[in-house]
């Protein structure tokens, strides 16, 4: 057997120190900026965490148009209008169905819920398109009335907490309420 000497040890270490720490500075300037949108978005949020609203971001291009949030045409701060109405509408919703919001948010946002829940052993964040398409199906489909009522339940947040603003109406070729006649 090969022995390895103390300083060839340590220059292989210092090596591999240094690729950990240059892959993990890349990864880091790599990241999407819309992580920066996410933590620096002045809105006082009443109910949604910060972990919640990084799911979230992912989760609402795909539900909306199925694709992407760098393919889906919605602008980052799209994506954090929707965020700040679905947080105003959870905030009016009951006491129950707040804490039901909540267990699920929250299994959503741990490693533990999203790989036994979802299937995802990447962070929301890091799956593709595909992969969240993938979880959503398999939620909308399942035998299981959880997970079906997760599904539908953040399709409605999302969908109403879009379409209420005017701007998106152009999308779907809605030219707004109609408007009433004035008799004069």
């Amino acid at each position: 057997m090969r022995t390895i000497s103390r300083r060839h040890f340590l220059k292989y270490g210092a090596g591999g120190l240094l690729l950990v720490v240059g892959g993990g500075a890349a990864y880091q300037a790599l990241q999407h900026d819309w992580i920066l949108e996410v933590e620096h978005d002045s809105h006082s949020f009443l109910f949604l965490t910060l972990d919640d609203r990084f799911v979230l971001f992912s989760l609402v291009p795909v539900l909306l148009t199925g694709k992407r949030k760098d393919h889906s045409g919605l602008a980052p701060e799209e994506i954090n209008q929707v965020l700040h109405n679905m947080d105003a509408t959870i905030a009016r919703l009951p006491d129950r169905t707040r804490a039901e919001l909540r267990k699920l948010f929250d299994l959503m946002g741990g490693a533990f819920g999203r790989v036994c829940v979802a299937g995802l052993w990447t962070s929301w964040s890091s799956a593709s398109a595909e992969e969240i398409g993938s979880v959503l199906i398999r939620w909308q489909s399942s035998v299981l009335e959880l997970l079906n009522v997760a599904y539908y339940g953040l399709h409605s947040l999302v969908v109403t907490s879009h379409y209420c603003e005017a701007d998106s109406w152009t999308r779907i070729g809605y030219s707004g309420p109609p408007h009433p006649m004035r008799g004069g």
